[in-house]
């Protein structure tokens, strides 16, 4: 006599097992691969890349404007001059007016005003927002959600006498797992 059918394919069972293997292999791969060290990272890459940001904005800037910093940063109160090469003490990028100051990280400002490079208003007395930014070329001011906000971002940005701009990133975290502070030269 024949038979009517012929088996093919898996039973449940057999799926079932599987999947049940397959789901005990995910938890121990997802359990190895640390995902607390991977999103760690992640916000030290993008706190890398907003310095990277703001730096290439500034640079941009200068080299659209035949070598001139921009006028947030030439009229600021806090340039101290050194001959004819002036500086600018390290200051934290954003719009607030006070509160400012920040000590963490490699990061020391003093300075209790904000430097708003994407939207400067004009130079007043207390108010070290300058008049002309960078706002064509930063929509706005990169902000690292783990200790800023929008009026105090966490970047600190920095002129040397010779005319080397820094932008630093103030995260205490940046320097998990023996990582070095995170800042940017040119």
């Amino acid at each position: 006599m024949k038979k009517l059918f012929n088996k093919k394919g898996f039973t449940l069972i057999e799926l079932l097992v599987v999947i049940a293997i397959i789901a005990a292999l995910a938890v121990v791969v997802f359990a190895a691969i640390n995902p607390g060290k991977r999103i760690a990272e992640a916000q030290r890459q993008s706190r890398l890349q907003n310095t990277t940001t703001i730096l290439d904005a500034l640079h941009t800037y200068i080299v659209d404007s035949l070598g001139a910093l921009p006028d947030v940063i030439g009229k600021a109160s806090w340039i101290y001059s050194g001959g004819t090469n002036p500086s600018l003490a390290e200051v934290q990028i954003g719009s607030a007016t006070n509160g400012c100051a920040i000590a963490t990280s490699g990061c020391s400002t003093g300075t209790t005003t904000c430097l708003n490079l994407a939207n400067p208003g004009s130079a007043t007395s207390g108010n070290m927002v300058g008049s002309g930014g960078i706002g064509s070329y930063l929509a706005s001011n990169p902000i690292d959600t783990g200790i800023g906000d929008a009026t105090r971002t966490g970047y600190t940005i920095s002129v040397s006498s010779s005319g080397i701009v820094t932008v630093k990133s103030c995260n205490a975290n940046n320097n998990l797992n023996g990582g070095a502070n995170i800042s940017v030269s040119r």
